[in-house]
């Protein structure tokens, strides 16, 4: 019984990452994208993704905050 219930989490695991990779393709906008690639991959700071952007701090917080309002309303399907 263990081993099937690990199974469907893993998939179901597995599902929510594909869902969550097509929703920060599609849904989000390529500024959006660019702040959650230099945030999460890169792990640069606001302040320094703002100066690399030549913009606010303000500005890539309420971008990076938008982005993740558009990603958790697709994303609620996985619950």
């Amino acid at each position: 019984m263990t081993d099937r219930f690990d199974e469907e989490t893993e998939l179901r695991q597995l599902w929510c990452r594909r869902t969550l990779r097509r929703a920060v393709e599609r849904a989000l906008t390529e500024r959006q994208r660019e702040v959650f690639t230099l945030y999460y991959e890169d792990g640069l700071s606001f302040t320094a993704i703002a100066a690399r952007l030549q913009v606010a701090p303000s500005t890539v917080s309420r971008t990076y905050a938008r982005g993740l309002r558009r990603i958790r309303r697709i994303m609620e399907c996985c619950e």
